[in-house]
């Protein structure tokens, strides 16, 4: 049922011109090793919004400053705690004003499976300072962390963690 309305959705802005209205042809910019995950913000106080990726076969996001005009400027990569994020968030982690970005990190090709979370604070210039890494628990080898979100789980009025991965657990931070 959800595709049928996907569907007529799609086939009504279609025939409104949506699609040509609010969307141009696409301009592209090559990432690092395989990306897997993106998110947007403001990571050097410009005022235009930047794009972070995460490179799904290397131990990296790309991090592209936005120029203001519809494109992006050329990547730089920093270096997480893990391998392969395979999600990405931004938030102001540390309170000081400036966006600050999070990947959870799994790689299934080792034993145990490396699973973590990298947080890394921002500079305000689009750069970072060194990943700090938090340890994701779970029960064994075998468990992995796939996605990772940002709130105030506590009413602390920080910005918490929380991912999600295998042996249906979700860890708080």
């Amino acid at each position: 049922m959800k595709k049928l309305y996907l569907a007529f959705a799609a086939l009504y802005f279609a025939f409104n011109g949506f699609s040509q209205t609010c969307f141009t042809s696409a301009t592209s910019v090559l990432s690092d090793s395989m990306p897997i995950c993106i998110c947007t913000a403001d990571l050097n106080g410009d005022g235009y919004i930047d794009v972070a990726v995460g490179n799904g076969s290397s131990p990296s996001i790309s991090v592209f400053l936005g120029t203001g005009t519809g494109t992006l400027g050329s990547p730089t990569h920093v270096t997480v705690t893990g391998l392969e994020p395979q999600d990405i968030i931004s938030a102001d982690f540390n309170g000081d004003g400036i966006a600050d970005l999070a990947t959870a990190n799994a790689y299934p090709y080792t034993t145990p499976y490396t699973n973590n979370v990298s947080v890394l604070l921002g500079t305000g210039t689009g750069g970072f300072l060194p990943a700090i890494g938090l340890t994701v628990g779970g029960p064994g080898s075998g468990y992995l962390v796939h996605g990772i979100t940002c709130a105030d789980f506590n009413g602390d009025s920080k910005p918490d963690l929380a991912t999600v991965g295998d042996y249906n657990i979700v860890a708080v931070f």
